[in-house]
C-alpha cells in the first residue's frame, strides 16, 4: 500500500508539472503520438497480412496441397474426378475440400439491381471442414454437390450487411448469377472471408454448377479437354485447388503418401500422351506435398512482405527520432528544474526517488501519446489497406493493445531515462547558492549527442525517400515496348455473355468495325490477353535444331491476336510481316515471335521461315515475323519469350479489345461503351482504361511506399530541426553571460553570430557523417527495392545532405541572431 500511495503521489505531482507547461506537453504528446501511432498502424498491417491465422476452427490443422517438380512449386491444380479419388482414399485419415479461384459474376438481386459480385465455387465439405457456422440459414453440404448441380448459394456476412442491410428474410430469395437462377440458403458467420487473404468472395456456389454459372476463369487445360462441356466430369480439366485437414502431425506423412499414390497413377496415365521421352521423364518427376495452410494462401504475403518490412524500419526510425527529440526537450526542461531537484535532495529525497518521479512524468507523457496514437491508428487501420489496395480488415485485439503498451514503456525508457539521470546529478552547494546549477556541460553534451542522432537518422530517411522517388521516376519512364499514351484497353467477357465458339469471329469483326468508325479512333484489334497482362503459359514447345540445356523448361507466353494488333498497341515488327486475311481457318499455321524468343532459340539467325511446335510429332508453325520485346508482366519483370498467333486460326474467347486513338484515349470511354452495347448488348464490359493507367496500377505499391517514406522523411526532418533549434536556444540561454562578456570586451555581433552558427553546424556535420555511415550500412537492404539507381547514388546522397544542411542553417539562424543581439549590460546582470 505504501508503494501504491507513492505511485499515486507521483502521478498527481507529474500531472501538475505537465499542466504547468502546456506548450511543452502539447509538443511532446503530439510528436510522440505520431511516432507511436505510425508504429501501431504498421504493426497491425504486419500482423494481419503476414502473421495472423485464418478465422476458422483449428487453423493449424490445415494444409494446402502443392505440386512440385524439377522447375517450380505451385498450388496443385486438380480435376474433379481426381479430387474424388483423393477424397475416397484419404477417408478416415484426412479431410479434403476443393475450391476454385474467385471470379467476377453479373449478379441480379431480388430487387432487380444488376451488379458485379465475386463468387467462388467449392466442394460440399468446404464449410464443415473449416468449421464455419451459419449466421443465418444453412451452409453448403455434400448433398448440394450433385452431378447435375444444385442451384443454391451462400453469401458472406459482409455482403449480406452491405447489399441487404442484414435483412433476415433473405433466405429463400432468388438471385441470378450470370443468368443462372440460384436460391440463397444461408449467410456465413461474421468475419469469415475464405481461405485466401485479400480475397473476400461475396458468395459460394457448389462446384458442379460450373457450366450453369459459366465459370471459365483460372483453369489449366490439358490435351483432350472440351471446355464447352461441363468441367466436373472431365479428367483433363484441372481447375480445383485442394486443402486438407490433418488432425495431428503424425498423420501428415501418411496422408501425403496416400495422395502421392493416387497422383502417381494419374501421372502414369498422362505420361502415355507425352510428346517425347524428356517431357515424359519431367512429368513423372512431379510430386505432391503438404504445406501448412493455417494462414491461408495468398500472393499478398510475397507481394507485401518487403514493403511492410520497409515500413517497419521507417516507423521504427521515426519513433527513435521522436524519442530523441522529446529527450532533448526534457533535457532543456531539466536545466530549469535542477534548482527544484537540489531543494528536494537537501530535504532528504534520494536520487533514486527523484528518478522515479521524473520517469513517472515521462510515463504519463508516453501514456497520453500512446492513447492518442492508438486512436489515430484505428483510423489509419481503415485507410492503409485501401491505400495498398488490399482487401483485408484489421481488427482491434489484445495483441494490438499489448504492442501499444510495450511501445509506451519502451518510449518512456528511451526518452525519459537520460534526462532523469542528468537532472538529478546536482551539486547541492552550488545549486543552492546560485541560479547556475548542475552539470551544464554534461547536459549540453547529452543534448548535442541527441541532436547528432536525430540528424543521422533523419539523413537515412531523407536519403531513402530520395532513392524511392528516383526509383518511381525510373519505373514510370521505363520503355515498356508499346505505346501506353494513345491506347485504350477494354476488358470483355464473351463467354459470360453467352456467345458460342462459332459466333466469336463474327462478334470480333463487328466490334472492331464499329469501334474503328468512332471519331478519333485510328485502329482497333481483339486479343486473347491484354498487352499489359501475362499471356497463357505454354509448356513443352519443340524447336527443331535447338538442344535444350539440362533440366531446361522450354516454355513461352502465348497470345492470340487479330491483324493490325501490333500497329494498334505500338509494337513495331522488326522482321517479316504482320498477320493478314491469308492467315485464316484452314491456312498454314503461322506465328510471330518477340526478340526474346528469337535470341533464346535461334541465336543470331533470322528466325523468319523457321518452325516450332509442341513436340517432335507436331508439324509445327511457321514463324513469319519478329516484333519488338514488350514488358507484358510489369515494369520490373524481365521480358519472356513470347509467341503471337492469329486468332482466326485458333478461335478462342478473347478478353481484351485494344483501341488506338489520335488524341487522349480517356475521352472516348463513354463512346466505347455505347459502341460495344450497340453491337453486343449482352457482352459484359468489365473495365475500360488506358495502357498508361494499367501500367500505373502496377506501380501502386512503389508510389505509396515513396509517399510514406516522404512523409516520414519530412516528419523526421522537422523533428531534427526542432532539436537543432532547441539545443542551440538552450545553449545560448546557458551562455548569455559569456556572450555578454565577449561583447563587452569588443566582440562584434557578426562574430557572435558566426560563433553560434559554427557550434550548431558542427553538430549537424557530425550527424551527417554518422548518417552517411548508416546509409552505407543499409546499402544491401535498400538495394533490393530500388530500380535503376544505386543505393549509394552520389547525387541522391549529396542532395539529401545539402537539404539537411540548409534546413539546419535556417533552424540555427534564429537562436544565433538572438545571441548576437544580447545587451551586454543585461547579460552581465544575468546571474
Amino acid at each position: 500500500m505504501s508503494w501504491f500511495e507513492t505511485l499515486l503521489q507521483d502521478l498527481r505531482y507529474g500531472l501538475r508539472m505537465l499542466c504547468r507547461s502546456p506548450g511543452f506537453t502539447a509538443v511532446a504528446v503530439l510528436s510522440l503520438a505520431l511516432g507511436i501511432g505510425a508504429n501501431i498502424t504498421v504493426f497491425s498491417l504486419f500482423d494481419t497480412v503476414l502473421v495472423r491465422m485464418l478465422p476458422v476452427h483449428d487453423p493449424q490443422q490445415l494444409f494446402v496441397v502443392y505440386e512440385t517438380g524439377p522447375h517450380e512449386t505451385d498450388r496443385a491444380n486438380v480435376s474433379y474426378p481426381q479430387f474424388l479419388r483423393f477424397h475416397h482414399d484419404l477417408a478416415g485419415t484426412a479431410g479434403l475440400l476443393a475450391l476454385t479461384d474467385p471470379a467476377r459474376f453479373n449478379l441480379v438481386m431480388p430487387t432487380g439491381i444488376i451488379e458485379s459480385a465475386e463468387a467462388q465455387l467449392v466442394s460440399g465439405e468446404y464449410f464443415s471442414l473449416l468449421g464455419v457456422r451459419p449466421a443465418l440459414g444453412r451452409l453448403l453440404t455434400r448433398d448440394d454437390v450433385r452431378p447435375d448441380g444444385n442451384p443454391v448459394v451462400v453469401i458472406s456476412h459482409a455482403y449480406w450487411q452491405r447489399r441487404y442491410a442484414g435483412d433476415p428474410g433473405i433466405i429463400g430469395k432468388a438471385v441470378k448469377l450470370n443468368g443462372a437462377p440460384l436460391t440463397i440458403v444461408g449467410v456465413a458467420q461474421p468475419g469469415f472471408f475464405g481461405v485466401a487473404l485479400g480475397q473476400s468472395p461475396d458468395a459460394w456456389i457448389p462446384l458442379t454448377m460450373q457450366a450453369r454459372v459459366r465459370y471459365f476463369q483460372s483453369a489449366a487445360f490439358s490435351g483432350g479437354a472440351d471446355t464447352l462441356k461441363p468441367w466436373p466430369a472431365q479428367e483433363d480439366i484441372r481447375w480445383l485447388h485442394v486443402i486438407a485437414r490433418v488432425r495431428s502431425n503424425r498423420e501428415v506423412s501418411s496422408a501425403l503418401a496416400m495422395l502421392n499414390a493416387v497422383f502417381q497413377q494419374d501421372l502414369d496415365r498422362a505420361a502415355q500422351y507425352a510428346n517425347d521421352a524428356r517431357e515424359r521423364r519431367l512429368l513423372l518427376q512431379r510430386r505432391l506435398r503438404l504445406q501448412p495452410g493455417g494462414k491461408g494462401f495468398s500472393g499478398l504475403r510475397s507481394r507485401f512482405s518487403s514493403p511492410i518490412h520497409v515500413l517497419i524500419v521507417m516507423v521504427s526510425i521515426a519513433l527513435l527520432i521522436t524519442c530523441a527529440n522529446v529527450a532533448s526537450l526534457l533535457l532543456a526542461r531539466a536545466g530549469v528544474r535542477q534548482k527544484e531537484m537540489a531543494v528536494r535532495q537537501s530535504f532528504g529525497a534520494g536520487r533514486s526517488r527523484l528518478i522515479q518521479q521524473l520517469l513517472t512524468e515521462s510515463a504519463l507523457l508516453a501514456g497520453f501519446s500512446a492513447l492518442a496514437g492508438f486512436f489515430a491508428a484505428l483510423w489509419a487501420n481503415a485507410l492503409l489497406p485501401r491505400l495498398f489496395s488490399i482487401d483485408v480488415e484489421i481488427h482491434l485485439d489484445y495483441s494490438l493493445m499489448a504492442f501499444t503498451a510495450a511501445l509506451a514503456l519502451a518510449s518512456t525508457i528511451l526518452f525519459g531515462l537520460a534526462p532523469a539521470l542528468s537532472s538529478t546529478k546536482v551539486d547541492l552547494t552550488q545549486a543552492l547558492r546560485s541560479n547556475t546549477v548542475g552539470d551544464a556541460r554534461g547536459s549540453m553534451r547529452a543534448g548535442k549527442a541527441l541532436v547528432i542522432a536525430q540528424v543521422a537518422l533523419s539523413l537515412l530517411l531523407v536519403t531513402f525517400a530520395g532513392l524511392l522517388a528516383r526509383t518511381l521516376w525510373n519505373l514510370s519512364r521505363t520503355d515498356m515496348g508499346f505505346d501506353r499514351e494513345h491506347v485504350m484497353t477494354v476488358r470483355i467477357d464473351p463467354r459470360a455473355g453467352g456467345y458460342k465458339e462459332d459466333q466469336l469471329l463474327a462478334l470480333y469483326q463487328a466490334l472492331v468495325e464499329r469501334v474503328t468508325a468512332l471519331p478519333g479512333v485510328h485502329s482497333a484489334a481483339i486479343s486473347h490477353s491484354s498487352i499489359a497482362g501475362d499471356g497463357v503459359v505454354i509448356s513443352g514447345i519443340f524447336v527443331p535444331g535447338y538442344t535444350p540445356k539440362p533440366n531446361e523448361r522450354m516454355s513461352v507466353l502465348e497470345n492470340f491476336v487479330q491483324p493490325a494488333y501490333f500497329a494498334t498497341v505500338g509494337m513495331p515488327i522488326l522482321r517479316g510481316r504482320d498477320f493478314d486475311y491469308r492467315d485464316g481457318p484452314g491456312a498454314p499455321r503461322v506465328a510471330i515471335i518477340n526478340e526474346a524468343m528469337a535470341r533464346r532459340y535461334f541465336g543470331t539467325q533470322d528466325p523468319t521461315g523457321h518452325r516450332y511446335g509442341y513436340g517432335p510429332r507436331d508439324s509445327g508453325l511457321e514463324i513469319i515475323g519478329v516484333v519488338r520485346d514488350a514488358r507484358t508482366g510489369g515494369v520490373r519483370e524481365s521480358v519472356s519469350p513470347m509467341v503471337f498467333r492469329p486468332i482466326r486460326q485458333e478461335v478462342d474467347y478473347a478478353r481484351s479489345l485494344e483501341v488506338r486513338t489520335d488524341g487522349d484515349p480517356a475521352t472516348l470511354t463513354n463512346q466505347l461503351r455505347k459502341a460495344i452495347a450497340d453491337v453486343a448488348p449482352s457482352l459484359p464490359v468489365q473495365d475500360i482504361a488506358t495502357l498508361a493507367e494499367r501500367v500505373s496500377r502496377t506501380l501502386v505499391d512503389e508510389r505509396l511506399l515513396m509517399e510514406l517514406a516522404g512523409f516520414f522523411a519530412i516528419f523526421s526532418l522537422a523533428l531534427a530541426l526542432l532539436g537543432i533549434y532547441g539545443s542551440l536556444a538552450h545553449a545560448v540561454s546557458r551562455r548569455t553571460a559569456e556572450i555578454g562578456i565577449r561583447m563587452a570586451l569588443g566582440a562584434q555581433r557578426s562574430s557572435v553570430l558566426r560563433l553560434v552558427l559554427r557550434d550548431g553546424l558542427s553538430v549537424v556535420i557530425a550527424g551527417l557523417a554518422c548518417g552517411l555511415v548508416l546509409v552505407l550500412a543499409a546499402t544491401r537492404w535498400i538495394a533490393s527495392i530500388l530500380y535503376g539507381v544505386s543505393a549509394v547514388d552520389p547525387i541522391t546522397l549529396a542532395s539529401a545532405a545539402m537539404l539537411m544542411l540548409i534546413a539546419a542553417l535556417v533552424a540555427a539562424w534564429v537562436p544565433a541572431r538572438r545571441a548576437s543581439r544580447v545587451d551586454p549590460i543585461v547579460s552581465l546582470r544575468y546571474e
